[in-house]
């Protein structure tokens, strides 16, 4: 059993908004069996989504929690698992009540960003699910093969999604001086994927 957390940390919701989505994705690497899911907002959380994009083009709707709320959060268990197979796109939407007329918002006039406090917000899916591919033991998992990928990593910390990682968004100064391979001052998709494959283990 494996546990992937599909968020969006880079959200900005605009005061008085009574009904502002915040997408997320990820994206599945191994075929995957997915086997239940728990959306965690805080108070402003309205509705989640989960749906799947399969490789076809096609969209299966996964979970819908049309009215979420943050005193009553459930982990939804599948009957049957749900197959998710290698290039799908896993994707969750939140949306937010910003407004006065939310009774549970403790400040209608600001801005809210992703925080730990609960006048913060977060917009995290997770899932459970397994590889059946994978031996038992082996700890690899679809969100370290994204990692090692880049794609959520970049996403992770590309916070103004402006397509590239400056200093200041970079986890330290040595990872960002050596991802930063022709030192122009910012770090590239391509930059952060070559790496994280000369430091992975």
């Amino acid at each position: 059993m494996r546990v992937l957390g599909v968020a969006n940390p880079a959200l900005r919701i605009p005061p008085g908004e009574p009904n502002y989505a915040v997408p997320a994705s990820a994206p599945v690497l191994l075929d995957a069996k997915v086997l239940s899911f728990m959306p965690h907002m805080h108070v402003r959380g309205k509705a989640f989504r989960y749906e799947l994009a399969r490789p076809d083009g096609s969209k299966q709707l996964l979970l819908d929690v049309p009215r979420y709320d943050f005193n009553w959060q459930l982990q939804y268990k599948l009957a049957e698992p749900i197959d998710a197979p290698t290039g799908s796109k896993l994707l969750a939407t939140g949306w937010y009540d910003n407004s006065a007329n939310n009774p549970a918002n403790p400040d209608p006039t600001r801005e809210v960003k992703w925080g730990p406090q609960t006048d913060d917000e977060m917009m995290l899916g997770y899932l459970e699910y397994y590889v059946p591919s994978q031996k038992p033991g082996e700890k690899v998992s679809l969100a370290q093969l994204a990692a090692r990928d880049g794609t959520v990593m970049f996403n992770f910390l590309d916070r103004n999604h402006d397509g590239k990682i400056t200093r200041e968004e970079a986890p330290s100064p040595e990872t960002f001086k050596v991802a930063d391979e022709d030192a122009d001052g910012v770090v590239t998709r391509e930059e952060l994927k070559k790496y994280l494959q000369r430091t992975k283990r």
